[in-house]
């Protein structure tokens, strides 16, 4: 039963090498400072699957979380909008991204088709034209969707005025992280594994952003 258990631990610990080899050879070259702002919130609940299973405020609520926790492996530093379960108004999420000063803002969402349509495949990377930083904030969309496209994910880029990212003074780009009705999309949000694999693709697209300044 020792030698199993032993074994057993070291299976864990090949397996953290082997993550954090994976992640070593995607750093940015000077540490990053990001905002990583989790829709919706407290009496907002956002978009919610038909079946209730993905509620979006807790769902990019937990990518943030994951983010942050995995960030340091990238050399980038990770602020949080929101930590908590809790309502914000537009202007206060403007003044925390305002006064933290990060280098670039990710806003997580998911969508909800109306009426629910389960073939919609909804990633989406929104970008507002009205924006102070506008050609940063193309340039940090495209970085995503290059990134997205190496494993398979269909982003759709928009250009629409959207007042948070009018209210901020960094780059900034919306991100649409699937549709909650899809089961495809569905499926990436419940399973831990794949939240952390796109969690890891949006690191390195932020990597790959700040590298190329």
């Amino acid at each position: 039963m020792r030698l199993l258990f032993r074994l057993f631990i070291l299976a864990i610990c090949v397996i953290s090498c082997q993550r954090e080899k994976k992640t070593a050879d995607v750093t940015a070259k000077e540490r990053t400072t990001i905002m990583l702002d989790a829709a919706q919130g407290g009496a907002d609940n956002g978009a919610v699957s038909a079946d209730g299973a993905v509620v979006e405020k807790g769902q990019v609520l937990k990518m943030c979380a994951q983010m942050q926790m995995m960030a340091s492996s990238y050399n980038v530093d990770v602020r949080l909008v929101r930590t908590s379960d809790s309502t914000l108004s537009l202007q206060e999420r403007i003044n925390i991204i305002n006064s933290s000063k990060p280098r670039l803002l990710l806003s997580l969402h998911v969508r909800k088709v109306d009426p629910p349509n389960e073939t919609v495949n909804d990633f989406e990377a929104i970008v507002s034209p009205s924006s102070t930083d506008y050609q940063e904030s193309k340039k940090l969309s495209l970085a995503l969707q290059s990134r997205f496209v190496m494993t398979g994910r269909t982003t759709l880029s928009t250009e629409r005025d959207v007042l948070l990212q009018n209210g901020i003074s960094c780059p900034s780009v919306i991100l649409e992280c699937g549709n909650v009705d899809n089961a495809a999309n569905k499926l990436l949000m419940k399973d831990d594994r794949q939240t952390e694999q796109l969690c890891r693709e949006m690191l390195e697209a932020v990597v790959n952003y700040a590298n190329a300044r």
